[in-house]
């Protein structure tokens, strides 16, 4: 807050600038924190939002005025008209004139439907307050709802869920108590965002919001500015515990009237100091989404389950770089890891505390978190540059794995912790950061720990498809020193395969192998399936087994289910679905025109997929790779792709259903080899 608005700018310098034609550039740097001359508003306004000798929109319109809406929009113009309570009757009528002629040809140029919720006439009453030609009244209002109105605020719950992260982020006591009150954003700051506060402040106090606003060329201050308003109200909403939620919510609307232009400079001022303070991940990742003019969206539900303010990696590097400017937020990251996987690699500066601990150990789970922020203190008492008062936790970034870290996220909330984030893509997250842009003791980290920890067989659905060399190694070797799935899978695999049916040389399995004339061994022929181009599999089964997907999905024995399209050889999909059992693993196809029936095409033990795998520039499509142990090699006989939305998730199950059985084979592995002989006669 050292930069405080002042209220005078040099006119005579300011004059001689616009009369040379300066750059928008060079307007905003001469205006800077300062209030705008009234005479120079109109032309600075015109120049910040670049719309100066712009071409009449208008000129070609005939000026209809036949909305169904007509009667609703002229009465709203003449309501904010009404606000400036002007002596004047015929400005009045022209600028009534002029409103609803721009708001009715932005409605016909957009296509759009004139409706009170969108809050248009409080947004274009400052601008038409300036006496602009018509032309350039319609082109500030097109240029300022592009850019600085969060997209569709009248209806859509996005920019309300964003601030609610920020307001837990700085403010969690008071957005615990508005949830306990069940009071969303959107009930007191939906005209806030809507109108840039012009619907609930004094005029003249909007007009230097305005002025600031345009200068600064920040829409996302806004968020910022709503930040500041509930946080100098805190005291007077915490005190209302036993009022109505409704009666709260009129106190908090109202709470923008009280601030007059005077108030106006401290008041931008805390909001960039709150500004200053937050990740800029959230600017980065929410800003197309809610001002941007493309098609980049983000689902709602996804902002909805968000639990804390997510933060990205690299910022989280970039802030260590940059430990030792004062001004720069300081992280103190919390890697909440098992203890093995910390001690395996860890970022710099993360100190450990094992989110097991809360449920297995509740007692030694508190005690470390006592230690943990004793720790933090201990290093802001003495002003470290490797700790700051920032928590920000990061996870394995494997969504069953990190279960237990936003248990222990939510429990720093509930006891309302200040500035809590967590970084987006946790651990395995390492892997997608050059290496080259890092310092070296990160460097090092992302290539040796790329594979042991974010193997890209372990996370098949952010990474590429790799050559079979751990498979190789895996087989060759023998150890159980082999990093990545698929290698401690294939090994597994060949174990166990050799003791069912020995070791097989080459012409003992020379029926398996897909490029043979023979017919396969019975035993073998659903679970090494080559699909439509396999014809001895056809002809030997012409009639497919046909079931009704809903009760399939129902069974006792389902552990995961999803829709999936499969990609054949001659790259058509067709359509169907995954269903994964205990021991298998189903492939069926939907019938067209049956609606509900599905066909099996494919039965597959999970201990014959040796390999999973998806392609790094389409990691929702991929491929699975069937096959048994050839002695010392693993051959592959089917190789089935499949397109699944969150494909992640579906490999994640899969492969733990995989580990699992094997697991459990080697705790018992006389029942084991009786079940595996019972699936292979499947």
């Amino acid at each position: 807050m050292e930069d405080k608005l002042q209220n005078q700018i040099d006119t005579g310098q300011l004059q001689k600038a616009l009369a040379e034609g300066a750059s928008v550039e060079e307007i905003r740097q001469m205006c800077y924190h300062k209030s705008l001359p009234d005479e120079y508003r109109a032309e600075i306004w015109k120049i910040c939002l670049n719309v100066k000798n712009k071409p009449d929109g208008l000129s070609d319109w005939k000026e209809e005025l036949n909305m169904e809406q007509q009667t609703i929009l002229r009465e709203d113009c003449m309501r904010e008209i009404a606000k400036l309570q002007l002596d004047d009757q015929e400005k009045e009528a022209q600028m009534l004139c002029d409103m609803e002629s721009v708001l009715t040809f932005y409605c016909h140029a957009r296509q759009l439907t004139y409706v009170k919720e969108n809050g248009w006439p409080e947004l274009l009453l400052p601008f038409a307050a300036l006496s602009l030609p018509r032309s350039d009244l319609y082109n500030c209002f097109y240029a300022f709802i592009s850019k600085f109105i969060p997209r569709e605020c009248h209806q859509s719950p996005k920019p309300f869920q964003v601030f609610r992260l920020l307001l837990q982020y700085h403010e969690p006591e008071l957005c615990l108590f508005l949830d306990t009150k069940k009071i969303s954003p959107e009930m007191y700051t939906r005209k806030w965002f809507r109108s840039l506060l012009e619907s609930v402040c004094d005029f003249k106090a909007t007009r230097t919001i305005w002025d600031i606003y345009f200068i600064n060329n920040d829409p996302f201050l806004v968020f910022f500015m709503a930040l500041v308003l509930l946080l100098n109200a805190k005291e007077l909403i915490m005190s209302m515990k036993a009022d109505e939620k409704e009666k709260i919510c009129d106190t908090i609307k109202s709470i923008p009237s009280e601030m007059g232009p005077n108030d106006v400079p401290d008041f931008i001022s805390l909001a960039e100091y709150y500004e200053q303070r937050t990740p800029v991940s959230l600017k980065r990742k929410y800003y197309v989404p809610l001002f941007g003019s493309s098609e980049v969206d983000v689902e709602a539900d996804d902002l909805f389950n968000l639990l804390c303010l997510p933060i990205s990696l690299e910022e989280i590097i970039e802030a260590q770089k940059l430990s030792s400017n004062e001004n720069e937020v300081a992280y103190f990251v919390v890697d909440c890891r098992p203890a093995e996987q910390y001690n395996a690699g860890h970022l710099p500066t993360a100190f450990h505390l094992d989110a097991n601990l809360m449920l297995q150990e509740p007692t030694e789970f508190s005690a470390a978190v006592q230690a943990l922020l004793s720790t933090k203190k201990h290093f802001i008492d003495n002003g470290s540059k490797s700790a700051g008062e920032y928590m920000c936790f990061i996870g394995s970034g494997r969504e069953l794995e990190d279960q237990y870290l936003h248990m222990v996220i939510a429990y720093f909330l509930q006891r309302c912790t200040k500035n809590v984030s967590i970084i987006h893509g946790g651990y395995a997250a390492l892997g997608n950061l050059p290496s080259d842009s890092l310092d070296p003791q990160l460097a090092e980290l992302i290539s040796s720990l790329v594979i042991k920890y974010s193997s890209k067989d372990e996370q098949s659905s952010n990474t590429d498809e790799r050559e079979s060399s751990e498979s190789d190694s895996a087989s060759k070797g023998g150890s159980g020193s082999s990093s990545g799935l698929v290698s401690r899978l294939s090994l597994s695999f060949k174990q166990r395969s050799t003791k069912l049916f020995g070791s097989q040389g080459p012409d003992s399995n020379r029926h398996l192998k897909p490029d043979t004339s023979g017919k396969p061994y019975r035993a073998q022929k659903s679970i090494f399936s080559i699909g439509d181009d396999d014809n001895e599999e056809d002809s030997s089964n012409p009639q497919k087994e046909i079931v009704n997907i809903f009760t399939w999905k129902k069974r006792n024995d389902v552990v995961y289910y999803c829709n999936c399209k499969q990609i054949m050889n001659d790259g058509s999909a067709v359509r169907g679905h995954i269903i994964v059992t205990t021991t298998l693993l189903f492939i069926l196809h939907d019938i067209p025109d049956r609606q509900s029936l599905v066909s099996i095409e494919g039965r597959h033990d999970l201990k014959s997929i040796v390999k999973i795998t998806a392609k790094k520039n389409n990691p929702n499509i991929i491929t699975f790779k069937f096959g048994f142990a050839d002695g010392n090699d693993i051959q592959i006989v089917s190789i089935q792709r499949f397109w699944i939305d969150k494909a992640d998730r579906a490999t994640k199950v899969i492969t733990d259903s995989i580990v699992k059985l094997f697991a459990d084979e080697e705790s018992n592995e006389g029942e084991a080899q009786d079940t595996q002989t019972e699936i292979f006669k499947i």
